[in-house]
């Protein structure tokens, strides 16, 4: 935990943008899970299209699913774009704290002393050095990224879940013990 907090350090002075990445990373799940919604809500007309007695009753509930239609896609569309410019912000964020990384590797290394330099090949330590440097990078992109994305996916999911159906929440999450 520590080891984290301190790479987590390098990404504090760059919080406006980390903000942003989460800033559209909420806006793109929550089109994600509005996406179901929309369609179990035509998939709802379309049971009861079966049921309809007249033609104009018909004709509504084919004008709504429409409408649900066109609504899905817009929400879709607008999903990926979110996504879309989730991910610039993201790259531009791990570009910047990897930038620090790397001022900060390369400001120790000069400070070792010539006995530590005549004793190391330098070409082992560029190559241990970005080694270490992307190792650093995954460890904190899987972390505050893919972590935060998983935890509010599964949990607006499972708000949805007990929002829809609280019986079937119950059952659905009765299972998450033995998992």
């Amino acid at each position: 935990a520590r080891v984290l907090l301190r790479i987590l350090g390098f990404v504090r002075p760059h919080a406006m943008l980390l903000g942003g990445v989460y800033g559209y990373l909420v806006l793109a799940i929550s089109c994600e899970l509005a996406g179901p919604m929309i369609l179990g809500a035509a998939i709802d007309l379309l049971l009861a299209l079966g049921t309809a007695e007249t033609a104009a009753l018909r004709e509504r509930i084919l004008s709504e699913v429409t409408v649900y239609g066109v609504g899905f896609l817009v929400v879709g569309l607008l999903g990926q774009l979110l996504n879309f410019r989730k991910e610039v912000l993201r790259t531009r964020l791990n570009t910047r704290v990897l930038s620090d990384i790397r001022v900060r590797l390369y400001d120790a290394i000069q400070r070792l002393c010539f006995r530590y330099h005549d004793a190391n090949h330098s070409g082992d330590l560029i190559t241990k050095a970005t080694r270490d440097v992307y190792q650093v990078h995954t460890l904190y992109a899987e972390t505050i990224f893919l972590g935060a994305e998983i935890v509010l996916l599964a949990g607006g999911a499972a708000v949805l879940i007990a929002v829809i159906d609280w019986r079937l929440a119950l059952l659905a999450f009765s299972t998450f013990p033995f998992a």
